[in-house]
């Protein structure tokens, strides 16, 4: 409930908890649940292969 009324979310490096966290702030701000939320992701060499995941394989496009 709190994802809902955040102003931002911080991403530090963790385990599936954390994953699980993080794209679920993800889905929210994709699917326009939340707006004009900010995510900060910390842990450049821990994220990386992640974020080029998400980058290159996944479907992540506004809406139009």
């Amino acid at each position: 409930m709190l994802v809902k009324y955040s102003m931002a979310y911080v991403i530090f490096p963790g385990g599936f908890g954390t994953l699980d966290e993080l794209f679920e702030a993800l889905t929210l701000v994709q699917t326009r649940k939340v707006t004009g939320v900010k995510i900060f992701i910390i842990g450049t060499d821990f994220y990386k292969p992640l974020l080029e995941f998400i980058e290159n394989k996944l479907a992540c496009r506004e809406y139009d």
